[in-house]
């Protein structure tokens, strides 16, 4: 016998929540120490070399004078990244671009189907809509509301390869 599987985290038992979160929990937290712990031996390792290597006590002014280049080039390139954020956000920060699609009116669903206007608003007002294929039609029916022809899809297909301005 085999057994369904439930996607449906309503339908699921209590003790398998239960065990999926405290997985997930448990998980997360290893997946978290473990980079933390890679992270800070990077970190001491990296400090360590260079501690050993830039700073040198006999060489004091040349470590100082490296950091501050350092230093000034960083504040530079952070002037530069303001800046050109600034004018970004003056420039472009305003317009919308965006652009809508015209509103396809109820007359214009009924030439593009070839159907009358008042199949258009019962096929809107229905609940279930389906698509039945003949060999020279496409028939959509609605349980509720009867049946509407619209042309072969074909035609509709080559008349929306070329769309209408807006």
């Amino acid at each position: 016998m085999s057994q369904q599987i439930i996607d449906d985290p309503k339908r699921s038992k209590p003790q398998r929540k239960l065990t999926e979160k405290s997985l997930i929990v448990v998980g997360t937290g290893l997946i978290i120490y473990f980079f933390l712990m890679i992270t800070l031996l990077v970190w001491y390792f990296a400090g360590v070399y260079v501690i050993d290597t830039v700073f040198s006590w006999r060489h004091m002014e040349a470590t100082v004078d490296i950091l501050l280049r350092l230093v000034l080039v960083a504040l530079i390139t952070a002037m530069i990244f303001l800046g050109w954020g600034e004018y970004n956000y003056r420039t472009y920060a305003h317009l919308n671009r965006r652009k809508k699609p015209a509103i396809v009116s109820i007359r214009e669903m009924a030439e593009l189907f070839d159907v009358n206007e008042e199949d258009v608003l019962m096929a809107q007002v229905s609940k279930y809509l389906f698509l039945h294929v003949d060999e020279e039609h496409h028939i959509i029916c609605d349980s509720d509301q009867g049946c509407l022809k619209i042309r072969k899809f074909e035609e509709i297909l080559d008349q929306s390869a070329h769309p209408r301005k807006y």
